[in-house]
């Protein structure tokens, strides 16, 4: 049995802790970032983009906060993870964790291209392109996002202190959103989007962190 607190100076269920707070933080700003900027506001339609944008104008701004919330989140959450599975593979969880922080790099600076529209609104031609940027951005730091989380199935499936299922189900998770990032480049109007479906395995990893993995004492052996 190994000591519960390892050479970082955090035990492994306040790890746990840590990481799936922010991970449930992070969902509530997410909804709401998505909500306050995308779903309101991208429309596909320039004009219709900034009018609506004009309209609610703190709205927006808003949005672009919570993305920023999100990305330092996120940072947190990988440092948190590294420390929770360290005792399953160092190495391998360390390069789960850069995977993460580089993901949380690209679309932090994605979001320069939000902050860059709100001083294009009387130009829409010049908005879309930009909105389009912070678009293409995110989608390829997705790719990213989608690796770090097969790996972080690996690492579940090899703990001996995290079930199983949430390995699969993290593996299927990774599967979609990789698929989804690789098809937006590949294919023109790429409309399907299966991370809606395999999402599931990060919601329940969520959840299992705050009730169950902060009770975690680990056993290497």
């Amino acid at each position: 049995m190994t000591n519960n607190k390892n050479t970082d100076g955090i035990t492994l269920g306040q790890s746990a802790l840590i990481a799936g707070l922010g991970l449930l933080f992070m969902t509530f700003a997410a909804i709401f970032a998505q909500v306050a900027v995308n779903s309101n506001f991208i429309t596909g339609n320039a004009s219709e983009t900034a009018i609506k944008i004009l309209a609610a104008n703190n709205m927006f701004r808003f949005g672009i906060v919570s993305y920023l919330i999100v990305v330092a989140l996120d940072i947190i959450v990988a440092w948190a993870l590294y420390a929770f599975f360290k005792p399953v593979n160092k190495s391998l969880s360390l390069l789960t964790c850069l995977l993460r922080v580089i993901y949380a790099a690209i679309f932090g600076g994605s979001l320069v291209f939000l902050v860059n529209g709100l001083g294009l609104l009387n130009n829409p031609d010049q908005l879309e392109a930009s909105i389009n940027s912070f678009l293409n951005c995110w989608n390829l730091a997705l790719f990213f996002f989608g690796i770090h989380l097969g790996l972080l199935g690996y690492l579940v499936w090899k703990s001996n202190y995290a079930p199983k299922i949430i390995g699969v189900l993290l593996f299927i998770a990774s599967f979609g959103y990789l698929i989804d990032s690789i098809g937006k480049i590949l294919i023109t109007n790429y409309s399907i989007s299966l991370t809606l479906f395999t999402f599931i395995g990060e919601i329940i990893l969520l959840f299992w962190l705050i009730f169950s993995g902060r009770k975690t004492k680990a056993n290497t052996n």
